[in-house]
Formats: C-alpha cells, structure tokens, sequence
C-alpha cells in the first residue's frame, strides 16, 4: 500500500498491490485520517488496479460500508478494473448509499479516475510517507 499526493490538485492516491486483506481496511483507514489531519480534506483516488485478490469477508465490508466517508464534500473514487474488484466497490457503494451518505465512483482505470476528477495523465503525485505505525 502506498500514498502519493498531488498538492496542486488536493488529490491523495493510494495504491493497493497484492491480497487485500481486511487488515488493510484498517491500515488504509488509519494513514488517511493522519494525512486528513495534518493537511486538510482531500479527494481520493482509492487504486485497486494492482490487486491480485481479496479477501474481506463481507460483514467486515458491510460495517467499513457504514462508516461515514472522511472527507465530506470531497470526492472518492475507486479504480476497479475485474469484475471482483468492481464487485467490491459497488458492494461498498450500497453500504454506504443505504447509510445516507454520499457514494464514491467506481472506474474501471486510473485515467477514468484522474477524468472524474478532471485531471490528466501529466498530474504528479508525490510520495506520502511517515503515516504508517
């Protein structure tokens, strides 16, 4: 799992590899609130295109889908690019459309993803490091 950042933009994308576990959920969940913290809202790009599996069972999806998205107001999109992956996004996306709050949007690439949030193939992130225990 890594971060990179686009200071210009207020992006911040994390890239996912390998089996996503539902460690993950909270690893991820713990360095973007410390990013949130020390920078401020942000949109975020949430890049599944480099996982080989998952293995979250669903009730843990379910209770992560409840939970209220970090950056109200800010947009989250979710690159998923095998039916799996889309699956799992858009599972999520019921989560949280029947807890009232606002869905992210699933893409099937990265530059659909940058064009959502009307950004190009040139827009450069910087690596965010320092946010993991």
């Amino acid at each position: 799992m890594t971060l990179a950042f686009s200071r210009a933009h207020n992006v911040l994308h994390l890239r996912l590899s390998g089996v996503y576990h539902a460690d993950d959920l909270d690893r991820f969940d713990l360095m973007a609130l410390r990013f949130v913290e020390t920078n401020g809202p942000v949109h975020m790009i949430l890049d599944f295109s480099g996982t080989t599996a998952l293995s979250v069972p669903a009730g843990r999806l379910a209770r992560r889908g409840q939970l209220p998205p970090l950056c109200l107001g800010y947009e989250r999109v979710m690159v998923m690019p095998r039916p799996e992956l889309e699956e799992f996004g858009r599972t999520f996306l019921e989560h949280q459309r029947e807890c009232g709050f606002p869905t992210p949007i699933v893409t099937n690439t990265l530059d659909e993803a940058l064009r959502v949030l009307f950004l190009d193939e040139a827009v450069q992130f910087e690596p965010v490091t320092g946010l993991a225990d």
